[in-house]
């Protein structure tokens, strides 16, 4: 089977290839930082409406990033998401390289504690995975093993320097020749407590000790992380109050500064990377470049631009939040959350499972035919059963001719009926995830022979 670090990526057209970012930033630029944005849905159309408004507005760096946890629930293997971002490149005109990062490539708390490594082994192979794919920026997050009961700060850090670094070689030895990947370490887990320049320095004397005993074993240099993650007082998504809207929280920004001079200063990284910032207001964005956080992380708030876009079909939401109450309601409900509390928090959730729903056949069946092994990430549904969606009084879009569709195209008229193969109507919609075939494609089918010739790796 072909070497991933040797193979020509599909996608190597003149004037636009996936590319790393960060080495050597720390002197390439100051008072400035990039967006690295979640797309978590419509991925093809938003990375089109991306690539258009930084062209817009003078941009010269966009990432664009997964994190491991919305793989899950977006059903979007690095394959198909790689795929469609830099088809939305092509069609949009972009000249120039593309970022596309793996973001929170994270161990699992839960499930080190219970086999550690069944745990490490899986994030080794995703990292392979995503960089066979064009991946050539990923953050590895070991803050979620960080033990604060340590008596010192670099026993506290011990684990997370430790795995941070081991994953260093894997992505090393993986990255194709002549592509030094950008990677990513983090030392506060975001929503925790905020971080310290002691954090910094406990993590990085673990983490350059161990990695000089990896470059040992390998009998060659292996270079390091080139931006840090830290927590100073966000959230992922927020924290919405009762009545739906976000709390406002005040972020440490001179920490950040600190954090960021002492990797930049100390350490020879790019800076520090800003977590959970889409929610926070507009007037806060310019005070991350002042701090020189090298990147700002965004998701949730695009996500919400589809959620509460007036043109999103109101009978596809209804069946999208009565998706959530029946699957994680139980499971992920506090006792004092109102209603829109929880739609907030979960709708993410919604992506996958509804997109067969919202895009139609073609893009399932690429991704089953295309996806390679662990494609099908679904959780556990009710049996699957055959149906086809029908609503009445809408144009019928063909996936793949001409330029994708404005949103605003797919104001829904008319309400949906569901029926079975067999004729009968459903007294319910179907659930998400099973066989169906809809009318009508919100964006052409991306498909990427990246997955056909991707190694697996064993360890």
């Amino acid at each position: 089977m072909a070497d991933p670090r040797r193979r020509t990526t599909p996608w190597r057209l003149p004037g636009l290839d996936p590319r790393p970012l960060h080495r050597g930033r720390q002197k390439a630029y100051a008072n400035a930082t990039a967006p690295a944005i979640n797309v978590r849905g419509l991925t093809y159309d938003a990375a089109r409406t991306i690539f258009r408004a930084a062209r817009a507005n003078d941009a010269k760096i966009v990432l664009f990033e997964l994190a491991r946890s919305e793989m899950s629930y977006t059903e979007q293997r690095p394959s198909e998401y790689a795929s469609a971002v830099l088809a939305a490149a092509i069609k949009e005109g972009h000249r120039g390289p593309v970022f596309i990062q793996g973001d929170h490539y994270q161990i699992n708390a839960k499930k080190y504690a219970a086999d550690p490594e069944s745990e490490l082994r899986g994030l080794r192979e995703l990292a392979v995975e995503a960089i066979a794919a064009g991946y050539y920026n990923i953050d590895i997050d070991a803050s979620t093993i960080v033990d604060l009961s340590l008596p010192t700060v670099v026993e506290q850090q011990t684990l997370n320097a430790r795995h941070t670094a081991e994953m260093t070689r894997v992505i090393r030895e993986a990255q194709p020749e002549g592509i030094t990947v950008s990677i990513g370490g983090e030392i506060g887990e975001v929503g925790g407590h905020n971080s310290t320049v002691e954090d910094l320095h406990g993590f990085m004397e673990g983490y350059v000790a161990e990695l000089g005993r990896q470059a040992e074993a390998v009998g060659r240099e292996l270079p390091g992380i080139s931006k840090i993650s830290v927590q100073t007082g966000t959230s992922h998504g927020g924290v919405p109050l009762p009545d739906g809207t976000i709390k406002e929280v005040a972020v440490d920004f001179d920490t950040l500064a600190e954090l960021s001079r002492e990797a930049r200063e100390r350490y020879g990284m790019g800076g520090t990377v800003q977590h959970g910032a889409s929610t926070l207001p507009e007037e806060a964005f310019d005070r991350f470049a002042q701090a020189n956080a090298i990147e700002v992380h965004l998701a949730t708030a695009f996500q919400n631009q589809i959620y509460d876009n007036a043109a999103f079909p109101a009978d596809l939401k209804a069946d999208l939040y009565a998706y959530l109450t029946a699957h994680h309601l139980d499971d992920e409900r506090k006792p004092d959350q109102t209603d829109a509390q929880f739609y907030y928090t979960t709708r993410k959730r919604g992506f996958g499972p509804f997109q067969a729903t919202a895009l139609g056949p073609a893009r399932r069946n690429a991704k089953r035919h295309h996806g390679g092994p662990g494609t099908d990430l679904r959780p556990d549904h009710a049996p699957p059963r055959r149906c086809r969606q029908r609503r009445s009084g809408r144009p019928h879009h063909h996936a793949g001719r001409g330029a994708s569709p404005p949103l605003e195209a797919f104001q829904v008229v008319g309400a949906a009926t569901w029926h079975d193969t067999s004729g009968g109507v459903a007294s319910s919609p179907p659930t998400p995830g099973s066989r169906c075939r809809a009318r009508r494609s919100l964006s052409p089918p991306v498909t990427s022979s990246a997955s056909r010739s991707a190694a697996t790796v064993r360890w």
